[in-house]
């Protein structure tokens, strides 16, 4: 029970200062959802304000309102929740440090203490975020998430899509939503990190339907020879050992993001958000 115990000692002692209400769409309220990607680390002090902002704006903002991805990333201490996929995303973004943010493709930055999460969510976030509620969604994705043992299948149907060109590529990404670590930056409770990412180039045509199943047992395996090989092998870091190495997944907390990007623009033009829960089983339409 010392977990337990831990937990609530936590959430006693050190509540998330910012306290935000439920959004209330406006009358230019489109059907855009927006896609807002964190790039962190639990070993980056001024990344702590950062992750507090926007679990403030995951009580805000509901999954058709906003998808939320945190990319974990070895800035500037190794982070156990690092994984290829969420480096790969970080060098194609050419992100350099952490904290760092995009609003639908948009980039921005702002640091600090938890002390400073209000602000950042104030003059940073919540702006930013509902103005892009009221611009057009560019495209119609529907989402179909199933689970099966240790596979998560997800049907993605893309369709309206407004600018078709040869950049454009879908991503679908598998999400662990509640994970507990507690590093140097001292937050103890880390919302959305990726898991996987995969993606999909689009091809000609009014409609796409594309289909992917993740193997969370492969994946847990890929993680683990990952940070073993990490811990071994890190020119910047030397030799070490993670406090604790968060290869293990809790089926209990997946989700599923999935979003049309320009990746020569960076522009997003849709996106979509599944929370898979225990109760939910069998074929959900998002």
């Amino acid at each position: 029970g010392l977990e337990t115990e831990l937990d609530q000692q936590y959430h006693r002692l050190f509540p998330n200062p910012v306290k935000a209400q439920p959004y209330q769409p406006t009358p230019s309220r489109s059907r855009r959802v927006v896609l807002a990607e964190l790039y962190t680390g639990a070993g980056c002090p001024p990344c702590a304000g950062a992750e507090l902002a926007f679990d403030a704006a995951l009580e805000r903002f509901s999954q058709k309102e906003m998808a939320f991805l945190a990319y974990h990333l070895h800035i500037p201490r190794p982070d156990p929740m690092t994984n290829p996929d969420t480096v790969s995303r970080k060098d194609e973004l050419q992100v350099r440090g952490t904290p760092t943010w995009f609003i639908d493709g948009k980039r921005d930055n702002g640091g600090g203490p938890r002390e400073d999460s209000p602000q950042i969510f104030e003059k940073k976030l919540r702006g930013a975020i509902e103005e892009r509620l009221q611009a057009p969604a560019q495209a119609e994705l529907k989402l179909q998430v199933s689970r099966d043992g240790q596979i998560v299948k997800v049907n993605c149907q893309v369709e309206e899509i407004q600018d078709r060109t040869p950049d454009l590529k879908l991503r679908i990404a598998l999400t662990e939503n509640h994970i507990r670590y507690t590093g140097e930056n001292g937050v103890r409770f880390h919302s959305m990190a990726v898991r996987s990412l995969v993606s999909f180039s689009m091809e000609n045509g009014p409609s796409s339907r594309l289909e992917h199943r993740f193997d969370l047992k492969k994946i847990s395996t890929a993680l683990k020879e990952y940070l073993d090989h990490f811990e071994n092998n890190s020119e910047r870091f030397g030799k070490f050992s993670f406090l604790e190495k968060k290869h293990l997944m809790d089926p209990n907390h997946l989700g599923v993001v999935a979003f049309l990007e320009d990746t020569k623009t960076k522009n997003i033009l849709q996106a979509v958000r599944f929370d898979l829960s225990p109760a939910k089983e069998g074929p959900v339409d998002e």
